[in-house]
């Protein structure tokens, strides 16, 4: 099932590729970085003790340029999300960490606008695979850190499915381009078995592209 899974969005990749390449006017090549700035949401999460974890997010992206400024974004990305944890119980502070592989098969607009500036809007799914997850803990003095697989009764899961959308300008320079974008980042995936709680988050993103 996880082969299937993992499989699916790179099948759905080069079949978009290939869809387009009979009336596509251009392809680019671009390497993201920034950072996610995320928590969790969902019927079992008390939010007075869930805050932001602040982590990192870096990939690769293949752009297809269609006619119109209509653009097919699939990316490969590396994300750190999860939350920090708090209680006014204890005089602790936590952190869950949730490491992802991500491929965001994203459609893209670009605002037809002459110049060197150009906004654009995203949006489409993402597809995870989550390859760490650990528990960490700090405070009188001391701090701690512990897999979430060596934690009794908590049995995690590794897939999650997500919408982004987001926007962004894109500063051309000759052939390449900076880009600075925001997204919003809606987790569909419990993170737990027998839990309501989501990824939830934002990021923001630096980019270069390239012919």
């Amino acid at each position: 099932m996880s082969k299937r899974f993992i499989g699916a969005p790179l099948v759905a990749l080069a079949l978009l590729a290939s869809s387009a390449n009979a009336q596509h006017v251009g392809t680019s090549f671009g390497i993201l970085v920034g950072g996610n700035f995320s928590d969790l949401k969902g019927n079992d999460v008390v939010s007075a003790n869930i805050g932001t974890r602040t982590g990192l997010v870096a990939g690769v992206s293949l752009n297809v340029h269609l006619v119109g400024g209509w653009g097919l974004e699939p990316e490969i990305l590396y994300s750190q999300q999860g939350a920090s944890i708090n209680s006014s119980n204890v005089s602790a502070e936590g952190t869950i960490a949730f490491d992802y592989i991500q491929v965001p098969l994203l459609a893209r607009w670009t605002i037809p606008l002459h110049g060197k500036v150009r906004p654009f809007v995203v949006g489409g799914p993402s597809f995870g695979y989550q390859i760490g997850c650990s528990l960490e803990a700090s405070g009188q003095g001391g701090s701690a850190s512990e897999s979430c697989d060596s934690i009794e009764g908590y049995e995690r899961y590794r897939f999650d499915v997500s919408g982004v959308a987001g926007a962004g300008v894109a500063f051309a320079v000759g052939h390449q381009a900076f880009t600075v974008q925001g997204r919003y980042n809606y987790g569909f995936q419990d993170v737990q078995d027998g839990s309501d709680a989501k990824n939830r988050g934002f990021s923001l993103l630096g980019g270069f592209e390239f012919r």
